[in-house]
Protein backbone atom coordinates (compact mmCIF):
# COMPACT_ATOMS: atom_id res chain seq x y z
CA UNK A 1 0.00 0.00 0.00
CA UNK A 2 2.36 2.64 0.79
CA UNK A 3 4.59 1.87 -2.41
CA UNK A 4 1.73 2.91 -4.38
CA UNK A 5 1.82 6.39 -3.44
CA UNK A 6 5.50 6.73 -3.14
CA UNK A 7 5.84 5.33 -6.56
CA UNK A 8 2.95 7.50 -7.93
CA UNK A 9 4.04 10.38 -9.63
CA UNK A 10 0.76 12.01 -10.11
CA UNK A 11 0.69 12.33 -6.31
CA UNK A 12 3.46 14.40 -6.43
CA UNK A 13 2.78 16.23 -9.28
CA UNK A 14 -0.83 17.52 -7.61
CA UNK A 15 1.25 18.26 -4.23
CA UNK A 16 3.75 20.21 -6.44
CA UNK A 17 1.20 22.28 -8.14
CA UNK A 18 -0.78 22.55 -5.02
CA UNK A 19 2.02 24.53 -3.06
CA UNK A 20 2.03 26.96 -6.56
CA UNK A 21 -1.07 27.30 -6.75
CA UNK A 22 -1.46 31.19 -5.55
CA UNK A 23 0.07 34.11 -7.45
CA UNK A 24 0.79 37.50 -5.31
CA UNK A 25 -2.88 39.39 -4.67
CA UNK A 26 -2.81 42.98 -6.05
CA UNK A 27 -1.19 45.45 -4.25
CA UNK A 28 -4.67 48.25 -4.49
CA UNK A 29 -7.75 46.77 -6.01
CA UNK A 30 -6.99 43.35 -4.72
CA UNK A 31 -10.27 41.80 -4.11
CA UNK A 32 -13.00 41.81 -7.27
CA UNK A 33 -14.99 40.10 -9.73
CA UNK A 34 -15.62 40.77 -13.45
CA UNK A 35 -17.83 39.73 -16.79
CA UNK A 36 -17.98 39.97 -20.32
CA UNK A 37 -19.80 42.07 -22.47
CA UNK A 38 -19.68 44.75 -25.08
CA UNK A 39 -19.72 48.12 -25.81
CA UNK A 40 -21.70 49.60 -28.81
CA UNK A 41 -21.21 53.37 -29.92
CA UNK A 42 -24.31 55.42 -29.69
CA UNK A 43 -23.41 58.73 -31.73
CA UNK A 44 -20.61 60.02 -34.15
CA UNK A 45 -17.68 61.33 -32.77
CA UNK A 46 -15.38 60.31 -35.54
CA UNK A 47 -14.31 64.24 -35.97
CA UNK A 48 -12.70 64.08 -32.90
CA UNK A 49 -11.03 60.75 -33.32
CA UNK A 50 -9.74 57.92 -35.36
CA UNK A 51 -10.15 55.09 -33.24
CA UNK A 52 -11.53 52.49 -35.15
CA UNK A 53 -13.69 51.24 -32.62
CA UNK A 54 -15.01 54.09 -32.38
CA UNK A 55 -15.62 54.53 -36.15
CA UNK A 56 -19.37 54.12 -36.45
CA UNK A 57 -22.60 54.03 -34.91
CA UNK A 58 -23.98 50.54 -33.69
CA UNK A 59 -19.82 49.33 -33.93
CA UNK A 60 -19.55 46.73 -31.22
CA UNK A 61 -16.91 45.83 -29.60
CA UNK A 62 -16.27 43.16 -26.87
CA UNK A 63 -15.32 44.45 -23.61
CA UNK A 64 -13.82 42.63 -19.90
CA UNK A 65 -15.08 44.24 -17.19
CA UNK A 66 -12.90 44.08 -13.59
CA UNK A 67 -14.88 45.72 -10.55
CA UNK A 68 -12.97 45.62 -7.15
CA UNK A 69 -12.60 47.38 -3.96
CA UNK A 70 -9.48 49.98 -3.65
CA UNK A 71 -8.15 49.58 0.39
CA UNK A 72 -9.30 45.63 1.31
CA UNK A 73 -7.37 42.56 0.79
CA UNK A 74 -8.87 39.97 -0.99
CA UNK A 75 -10.48 38.50 1.99
CA UNK A 76 -12.15 41.87 2.87
CA UNK A 77 -16.31 42.47 3.44
CA UNK A 78 -17.24 44.48 -0.24
CA UNK A 79 -19.55 46.75 1.30
CA UNK A 80 -16.97 48.56 3.30
CA UNK A 81 -16.74 52.00 3.03
CA UNK A 82 -14.30 52.69 0.19
CA UNK A 83 -13.68 54.11 -3.71
CA UNK A 84 -14.65 51.05 -6.25
CA UNK A 85 -12.62 50.21 -9.02
CA UNK A 86 -14.22 49.55 -12.50
CA UNK A 87 -11.82 48.59 -15.21
CA UNK A 88 -12.12 48.27 -18.23
CA UNK A 89 -10.77 46.16 -21.58
CA UNK A 90 -11.60 47.05 -25.38
CA UNK A 91 -10.66 44.21 -27.50
CA UNK A 92 -10.54 46.15 -30.62
CA UNK A 93 -9.35 45.84 -34.19
CA UNK A 94 -6.38 47.68 -33.25
CA UNK A 95 -5.04 46.35 -30.35
CA UNK A 96 -6.54 46.78 -26.85
CA UNK A 97 -7.94 49.94 -24.68
CA UNK A 98 -7.71 49.98 -21.48
CA UNK A 99 -9.84 52.15 -19.47
CA UNK A 100 -9.40 52.50 -15.48
CA UNK A 101 -12.06 54.28 -13.64
CA UNK A 102 -13.32 54.61 -10.06
CA UNK A 103 -16.80 55.38 -7.96
CA UNK A 104 -15.99 58.76 -7.39
CA UNK A 105 -14.82 61.24 -9.64
CA UNK A 106 -11.41 62.31 -8.69
CA UNK A 107 -8.20 60.92 -6.47
CA UNK A 108 -6.32 61.35 -3.26
CA UNK A 109 -2.90 63.10 -5.23
CA UNK A 110 -1.57 64.61 -8.21
CA UNK A 111 2.20 63.75 -7.85
CA UNK A 112 3.24 60.25 -8.59
CA UNK A 113 5.95 60.52 -5.75
CA UNK A 114 3.42 60.84 -2.72
CA UNK A 115 2.17 57.23 -4.64
CA UNK A 116 4.17 54.89 -2.24
CA UNK A 117 3.24 56.45 0.86
CA UNK A 118 -0.35 57.19 0.27
CA UNK A 119 -0.29 53.30 -0.42
CA UNK A 120 0.88 52.65 2.50
CA UNK A 121 -1.02 54.70 4.48
CA UNK A 122 -3.99 52.74 3.90
CA UNK A 123 -2.37 49.09 4.74
CA UNK A 124 -1.60 47.68 8.00
CA UNK A 125 0.72 49.44 10.40
CA UNK A 126 3.96 47.89 9.72
CA UNK A 127 4.72 47.42 13.14
CA UNK A 128 1.68 45.83 14.73
CA UNK A 129 -0.10 44.27 11.48
CA UNK A 130 -3.09 46.33 11.82
CA UNK A 131 -5.27 48.96 9.97
CA UNK A 132 -4.37 52.62 11.64
CA UNK A 133 -6.58 54.94 11.28
CA UNK A 134 -4.38 57.94 12.29
CA UNK A 135 -1.92 56.59 10.27
CA UNK A 136 -4.01 57.12 7.17
CA UNK A 137 -5.74 60.40 8.67
CA UNK A 138 -2.06 61.68 8.60
CA UNK A 139 -1.66 61.75 5.49
CA UNK A 140 -4.99 63.23 4.53
CA UNK A 141 -4.55 65.94 6.52
CA UNK A 142 -0.45 66.59 5.08
CA UNK A 143 -1.95 66.79 1.77
CA UNK A 144 -4.82 69.04 1.30
CA UNK A 145 -5.32 67.72 -2.03
CA UNK A 146 -6.91 64.79 -0.98
CA UNK A 147 -9.70 66.35 0.74
CA UNK A 148 -11.86 66.72 -1.91
CA UNK A 149 -11.63 62.84 -2.48
CA UNK A 150 -12.24 62.60 0.81
CA UNK A 151 -15.14 63.80 1.02
CA UNK A 152 -16.95 62.28 -1.99
CA UNK A 153 -15.72 59.03 0.06
CA UNK A 154 -17.96 59.71 3.40
CA UNK A 155 -20.86 60.76 1.43
CA UNK A 156 -23.35 58.30 0.28
CA UNK A 157 -21.64 57.03 -2.77
CA UNK A 158 -19.32 55.88 -0.33
CA UNK A 159 -20.68 52.85 0.13
CA UNK A 160 -22.58 51.48 -3.53
CA UNK A 161 -25.60 48.97 -2.92
CA UNK A 162 -23.65 46.97 -5.38
CA UNK A 163 -21.45 47.01 -8.76
CA UNK A 164 -24.67 47.41 -10.95
CA UNK A 165 -25.99 50.54 -9.45
CA UNK A 166 -22.86 53.11 -9.61
CA UNK A 167 -21.41 55.18 -11.87
CA UNK A 168 -17.74 55.24 -12.44
CA UNK A 169 -15.36 58.08 -13.57
CA UNK A 170 -11.52 58.02 -15.37
CA UNK A 171 -10.17 60.98 -13.16
CA UNK A 172 -7.39 61.45 -15.59
CA UNK A 173 -7.60 63.53 -18.47
CA UNK A 174 -6.98 62.03 -21.79
CA UNK A 175 -7.37 62.92 -25.20
CA UNK A 176 -8.69 62.42 -28.71
CA UNK A 177 -7.09 63.05 -31.73
CA UNK A 178 -7.40 62.55 -35.74
CA UNK A 179 -4.67 63.42 -37.74
CA UNK A 180 -3.20 66.64 -36.21
CA UNK A 181 -6.15 67.38 -34.52
CA UNK A 182 -6.77 66.98 -30.77
CA UNK A 183 -9.18 67.28 -27.75
CA UNK A 184 -8.86 66.63 -24.06
CA UNK A 185 -11.51 64.21 -22.75
CA UNK A 186 -12.85 62.75 -19.32
CA UNK A 187 -14.55 59.73 -19.40
CA UNK A 188 -17.93 59.18 -17.46
CA UNK A 189 -19.67 55.67 -17.32
CA UNK A 190 -23.22 56.15 -15.94
CA UNK A 191 -25.08 53.53 -14.03
CA UNK A 192 -28.89 52.67 -16.71
CA UNK A 193 -30.07 50.63 -13.49
CA UNK A 194 -30.28 53.68 -11.12
CA UNK A 195 -27.95 55.08 -8.58
CA UNK A 196 -28.29 53.10 -4.94
CA UNK A 197 -26.03 53.32 -1.83
CA UNK A 198 -26.43 51.41 1.00
CA UNK A 199 -27.08 52.21 4.64
CA UNK A 200 -24.40 52.32 7.35
CA UNK A 201 -26.26 49.65 9.31
CA UNK A 202 -27.05 47.45 6.01
CA UNK A 203 -23.22 47.59 4.85
CA UNK A 204 -22.00 46.51 8.95
CA UNK A 205 -25.23 44.13 8.29
CA UNK A 206 -24.08 42.30 4.75
CA UNK A 207 -19.98 42.78 5.92
CA UNK A 208 -21.02 40.35 8.47
CA UNK A 209 -23.39 38.04 6.87
CA UNK A 210 -22.98 38.07 3.44
CA UNK A 211 -18.84 39.50 2.38
CA UNK A 212 -19.00 39.03 -1.05
CA UNK A 213 -22.14 40.32 -1.26
CA UNK A 214 -21.62 42.58 -4.49
CA UNK A 215 -19.81 39.51 -6.44
CA UNK A 216 -22.76 37.47 -5.85
CA UNK A 217 -25.13 40.20 -6.75
CA UNK A 218 -23.32 40.73 -10.15
CA UNK A 219 -23.31 37.12 -10.83
CA UNK A 220 -26.50 36.55 -10.46
CA UNK A 221 -28.75 39.21 -12.04
CA UNK A 222 -25.93 38.50 -15.35
CA UNK A 223 -27.43 34.13 -14.71
CA UNK A 224 -30.68 35.53 -14.74
CA UNK A 225 -29.90 37.47 -17.95
CA UNK A 226 -30.78 40.92 -15.77
CA UNK A 227 -27.69 42.29 -17.75
CA UNK A 228 -26.03 45.49 -16.33
CA UNK A 229 -25.83 48.32 -18.52
CA UNK A 230 -23.92 52.11 -18.50
CA UNK A 231 -23.77 54.83 -20.52
CA UNK A 232 -20.28 56.04 -21.39
CA UNK A 233 -20.15 59.53 -21.94
CA UNK A 234 -17.19 62.23 -22.51
CA UNK A 235 -16.05 65.82 -21.74
CA UNK A 236 -14.41 67.74 -24.07
CA UNK A 237 -11.75 70.58 -23.32
CA UNK A 238 -10.05 72.16 -26.32
CA UNK A 239 -6.56 73.19 -26.35
CA UNK A 240 -7.39 76.90 -26.43
CA UNK A 241 -9.46 76.58 -23.86
CA UNK A 242 -6.80 75.59 -21.37
CA UNK A 243 -4.83 79.15 -20.40
CA UNK A 244 -8.53 80.70 -19.48
CA UNK A 245 -9.29 78.02 -16.64
CA UNK A 246 -8.77 78.80 -12.52
CA UNK A 247 -8.32 75.16 -12.15
CA UNK A 248 -5.14 72.42 -13.27
CA UNK A 249 -7.56 70.32 -15.69
CA UNK A 250 -4.73 67.72 -15.78
CA UNK A 251 -4.82 67.18 -11.65
CA UNK A 252 -6.78 64.56 -11.14
CA UNK A 253 -8.19 66.11 -7.26
CA UNK A 254 -10.01 68.06 -9.77
CA UNK A 255 -13.75 67.58 -11.86
CA UNK A 256 -14.56 69.29 -15.12
CA UNK A 257 -17.87 71.26 -14.24
CA UNK A 258 -20.59 69.81 -16.36
CA UNK A 259 -22.15 73.60 -17.04
CA UNK A 260 -18.48 74.30 -18.83
CA UNK A 261 -18.29 71.11 -20.22
CA UNK A 262 -21.43 69.00 -20.57
CA UNK A 263 -21.11 65.41 -21.27
CA UNK A 264 -21.25 64.00 -24.84
CA UNK A 265 -22.71 60.76 -25.01
CA UNK A 266 -20.28 57.80 -26.77
CA UNK A 267 -22.19 54.52 -25.96
CA UNK A 268 -23.29 51.78 -24.23
CA UNK A 269 -21.53 49.34 -21.85
CA UNK A 270 -23.52 45.96 -21.18
CA UNK A 271 -22.02 42.79 -19.43
CA UNK A 272 -24.11 39.91 -20.20
CA UNK A 273 -21.93 36.50 -19.52
CA UNK A 274 -19.89 35.42 -16.42
CA UNK A 275 -16.47 33.87 -16.30
CA UNK A 276 -16.05 30.22 -16.97
CA UNK A 277 -12.89 30.07 -14.37
CA UNK A 278 -12.77 32.82 -11.88
CA UNK A 279 -8.69 32.63 -11.39
CA UNK A 280 -7.98 32.61 -15.52
CA UNK A 281 -10.30 35.42 -16.23
CA UNK A 282 -10.86 37.85 -13.44
CA UNK A 283 -7.71 37.28 -11.26
CA UNK A 284 -5.28 37.19 -14.43
CA UNK A 285 -6.82 40.34 -15.76
CA UNK A 286 -4.49 42.76 -16.38
CA UNK A 287 -4.95 46.78 -16.97
CA UNK A 288 -2.60 49.61 -17.50
CA UNK A 289 -3.44 52.95 -19.01
CA UNK A 290 -0.51 52.29 -21.11
CA UNK A 291 -2.96 50.20 -23.35
CA UNK A 292 -3.73 52.61 -26.01
CA UNK A 293 -4.80 52.22 -29.81
CA UNK A 294 -4.11 55.11 -32.13
CA UNK A 295 -6.84 58.24 -31.61
CA UNK A 296 -6.36 57.86 -28.42
CA UNK A 297 -3.25 59.16 -26.59
CA UNK A 298 -2.32 60.39 -22.83
CA UNK A 299 -2.28 64.14 -21.18
CA UNK A 300 -0.17 66.31 -19.44
CA UNK A 301 -1.30 64.71 -15.83
CA UNK A 302 1.75 63.35 -13.98
CA UNK A 303 0.24 60.79 -12.22
CA UNK A 304 -1.27 59.33 -15.31
CA UNK A 305 1.99 59.51 -17.21
CA UNK A 306 3.35 57.43 -13.92
CA UNK A 307 0.85 54.64 -14.24
CA UNK A 308 1.97 54.04 -17.94
CA UNK A 309 4.53 52.58 -16.33
CA UNK A 310 3.60 50.89 -12.81
CA UNK A 311 0.43 49.04 -14.13
CA UNK A 312 2.46 47.14 -16.65
CA UNK A 313 5.28 46.97 -13.78
CA UNK A 314 2.95 45.37 -11.28
CA UNK A 315 1.62 43.10 -13.79
CA UNK A 316 4.92 41.50 -14.63
CA UNK A 317 5.38 41.17 -10.76
CA UNK A 318 1.93 39.45 -10.60
CA UNK A 319 1.45 37.24 -13.54
CA UNK A 320 5.38 37.31 -15.11
CA UNK A 321 6.91 39.06 -18.27
CA UNK A 322 4.38 38.06 -20.81
CA UNK A 323 1.46 38.43 -19.15
CA UNK A 324 -0.17 39.84 -22.26
CA UNK A 325 -0.22 36.25 -23.97
CA UNK A 326 -2.50 35.21 -21.31
CA UNK A 327 -5.96 34.65 -23.33
CA UNK A 328 -7.90 37.35 -20.83
CA UNK A 329 -5.24 39.69 -21.73
CA UNK A 330 -4.47 38.81 -25.49
CA UNK A 331 -5.53 41.17 -28.19
CA UNK A 332 -7.61 39.60 -30.75
CA UNK A 333 -5.76 41.26 -33.57
CA UNK A 334 -2.47 40.08 -35.43
CA UNK A 335 0.38 41.92 -33.26
CA UNK A 336 3.84 41.99 -32.83
CA UNK A 337 6.47 43.14 -30.86
CA UNK A 338 10.32 43.16 -29.58
CA UNK A 339 9.49 41.09 -26.31
CA UNK A 340 11.85 38.47 -26.08
CA UNK A 341 11.93 35.19 -24.26
CA UNK A 342 10.90 35.25 -20.29
CA UNK A 343 8.25 33.25 -18.48
CA UNK A 344 5.45 31.81 -20.77
CA UNK A 345 6.64 33.24 -23.79
CA UNK A 346 4.43 31.59 -25.93
CA UNK A 347 5.21 33.75 -29.61
CA UNK A 348 7.00 32.83 -32.36
CA UNK A 349 8.64 35.82 -33.91
CA UNK A 350 11.44 36.73 -35.60
CA UNK A 351 13.78 39.82 -35.00
CA UNK A 352 13.28 41.28 -38.41
CA UNK A 353 9.57 40.54 -38.47
CA UNK A 354 8.66 42.03 -35.09
CA UNK A 355 10.99 45.08 -36.35
CA UNK A 356 9.59 45.82 -39.59
CA UNK A 357 6.24 45.72 -38.52
CA UNK A 358 6.65 48.37 -35.30
CA UNK A 359 8.69 50.52 -38.30
CA UNK A 360 5.12 50.97 -40.35
CA UNK A 361 3.51 52.48 -37.03
CA UNK A 362 6.27 54.47 -35.61
CA UNK A 363 5.57 57.84 -36.41
CA UNK A 364 1.64 57.58 -36.02
CA UNK A 365 2.51 56.07 -32.62
CA UNK A 366 4.68 59.11 -31.93
CA UNK A 367 1.50 61.67 -31.60
CA UNK A 368 0.28 59.44 -28.26
CA UNK A 369 2.63 61.33 -26.49
CA UNK A 370 2.82 64.63 -28.17
CA UNK A 371 2.00 67.39 -25.82
CA UNK A 372 2.23 71.14 -24.46
CA UNK A 373 3.54 70.50 -20.93
CA UNK A 374 4.03 74.35 -20.02
CA UNK A 375 0.64 75.11 -18.78
CA UNK A 376 0.50 77.11 -15.17
CA UNK A 377 -2.28 76.86 -13.04
CA UNK A 378 -2.76 78.20 -9.18
CA UNK A 379 -2.77 75.44 -6.40
CA UNK A 380 -6.45 75.47 -4.87
CA UNK A 381 -7.28 72.62 -2.72
CA UNK A 382 -10.49 73.77 -1.34
CA UNK A 383 -12.70 75.55 -3.67
CA UNK A 384 -13.62 72.39 -5.19
CA UNK A 385 -14.32 70.59 -2.32
CA UNK A 386 -16.48 73.35 -1.25
CA UNK A 387 -18.64 73.74 -4.43
CA UNK A 388 -19.20 69.93 -3.87
CA UNK A 389 -20.46 70.85 -0.28
CA UNK A 390 -23.05 73.41 -2.05
CA UNK A 391 -24.78 70.92 -4.39
CA UNK A 392 -25.74 68.26 -1.51
CA UNK A 393 -28.85 68.01 -0.03
CA UNK A 394 -29.52 68.88 3.40
CA UNK A 395 -29.74 65.35 4.23
CA UNK A 396 -26.72 64.64 2.08
CA UNK A 397 -24.61 66.81 3.54
CA UNK A 398 -25.85 66.12 7.30
CA UNK A 399 -25.04 62.53 6.41
CA UNK A 400 -21.12 63.79 5.53
CA UNK A 401 -20.75 65.49 8.65
CA UNK A 402 -21.95 62.33 10.59
CA UNK A 403 -19.89 59.73 9.21
CA UNK A 404 -16.45 62.39 9.03
CA UNK A 405 -17.39 62.97 12.96
CA UNK A 406 -17.66 59.48 13.54
CA UNK A 407 -14.64 58.66 11.97
CA UNK A 408 -12.56 61.44 13.59
CA UNK A 409 -13.75 60.82 16.90
CA UNK A 410 -11.79 57.45 16.74
CA UNK A 411 -8.72 59.13 15.88
CA UNK A 412 -5.90 60.51 18.64
CA UNK A 413 -6.96 63.69 20.74
CA UNK A 414 -3.81 65.31 18.12
CA UNK A 415 -5.13 64.01 15.44
CA UNK A 416 -8.71 64.88 15.78
CA UNK A 417 -7.12 68.41 16.76
CA UNK A 418 -5.60 68.95 13.20
CA UNK A 419 -8.45 67.29 11.55
CA UNK A 420 -10.95 69.57 12.77
CA UNK A 421 -8.66 72.30 11.78
CA UNK A 422 -8.39 71.50 8.61
CA UNK A 423 -11.76 70.63 7.49
CA UNK A 424 -13.41 73.22 9.24
CA UNK A 425 -14.90 74.39 6.22
CA UNK A 426 -17.04 71.18 6.18
CA UNK A 427 -18.34 71.91 9.44
CA UNK A 428 -18.90 75.66 9.51
CA UNK A 429 -20.09 76.53 12.56
CA UNK A 430 -20.73 72.91 14.12
CA UNK A 431 -17.51 72.59 16.01
CA UNK A 432 -18.88 70.48 18.83
CA UNK A 433 -19.80 67.83 16.33
CA UNK A 434 -15.78 66.89 15.84
CA UNK A 435 -14.30 67.13 19.38
CA UNK A 436 -17.97 66.58 21.48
Amino acid sequence: MLEEYTQNIHTYNQLGNLNQEKIPERLTHAKGTGAHGYFKVTQDLTYFTQANFLSSIGKLTPVFVRFSNYRGEKGSPDSLRDPRGMAIKFYTEEGNFDLTANSIPVFFIRDPQKFPDFVHSQKRNSKTNLFDKNQTWKFYLQNPETFHALLFTYSERGIPANYRQMHAYACHAYRFYRGDNSVFVKFHIKTKQGIKNLSIEDAEELAGKEPDFYTKDLYEAIEEKDFPRWTVYIQILKEEEIPKLNFDPFDPTKVWPTKNFPLLELGILELNRNPINYFSEVEQAAFSPASLVLGIGVSPDPLLLARLFSYSDAQRYRLGVNYNQLPINRQVCPFHSKHRDGFMQMEINSDRESNSINNLFSNSKEKLYQFKTSYKFPIDDISQPKSFLKILSQNSKTYLQNELQKEIQTLSCEVQKEAFEKLCFVFEKEENLVLG
